[in-house]
């Protein structure tokens, strides 16, 4: 037997900025957790004060589970995007509540799960298509943190999680990304436009393996946009580990 855990993470406001508010993401993070729980998942919720990177490091280390066991971890985040310049490069981050967590830190705390793990990250922020690159107005609202709302904050007293000295993931992982690494992410009609794909793409239940569900997440969310008049965002997939598992049936 499976074991089922979920972590659904949304971050309306940041805060080390006052001006990038958006309701949605609260409202995706519930949607999803709402469906995880009625799925059999062992749900948790991280909403704005919660989800914080000591909240999520906690609810990480709780979701964890014995050598040999089957499981079944999916994190969702719904939240700011920022591309962080570090070591002559730049890096994607998330936006939680008081810290900006990197991409490759991000990826380093894959590694507390064991080989027995396999993890299914949804990521729907601007730029979330770099989060993998560690492994190897009007209705349409950008969720990405403006640069004169970070840039400055983080040379002062915004918190940046590091790494540590962590090893990399050994657990199989598949990350479905709401748009490419300079692209943005929005939200139409009450809910991320990629997040409320994912939730129909999920009850539909009618996608074979990952690629497939992200050709579905793909079509739906280019024409949604096209139609709204909305920016490009182009879904995107990448995995980490057995090939047998992004071949598996979603969320299964």
């Amino acid at each position: 037997m499976v074991t089922r855990r979920s972590i659904h993470i949304g971050v309306t406001e940041p805060s080390y900025s006052t001006r990038a508010r958006d309701e949605t993401m609260q409202a995706d993070a519930e949607l999803l957790h709402r469906m995880a729980a009625q799925k059999g998942f062992r749900a948790t919720c991280l909403l704005d004060a919660a989800a914080t990177a000591d909240g999520l490091a906690q609810a990480l280390d709780a979701a964890s589970t014995p050598e040999g066991t089957e499981t079944l971890l999916l994190i969702t985040f719904a939240g700011h995007g920022a591309r962080v310049a570090h070591d002559f490069e730049t890096d994607e981050a998330w936006c939680l509540q008081d810290a900006v967590l990197r991409d490759e830190v991000l990826v380093e705390w894959l590694g507390r799960f064991h080989a027995g793990t396999r993890v299914v990250v949804v990521s729907d922020s601007c730029h979330s298509g770099g989060m993998d690159k560690a492994l190897g107005a009007g209705l349409l609202d950008p969720r990405w943190m403006p640069r004169s709302l970070y840039m400055e904050e983080l040379s002062g007293e915004t918190r940046v999680v590091e790494p540590g000295e962590g090893g990399e993931p050994v657990a199989s992982v598949v990350f479905l990304h709401a748009c490419e690494p300079l692209e943005y992410a929005v939200s139409l009609e009450g809910h991320g436009v990629f997040s409320r794909a994912v939730a129909d793409a999920w009850e539909r239940d009618d996608a074979d393996s990952y690629p497939t569900l992200q050709q579905q997440l793909h079509d739906e969310v280019v024409g949604r946009l096209r139609a709204a008049g909305g920016p490009l965002m182009r879904p995107r997939l990448a995995r980490r580990g057995s090939r047998l598992f992004s071949n598996r049936r979603p969320f299964s």
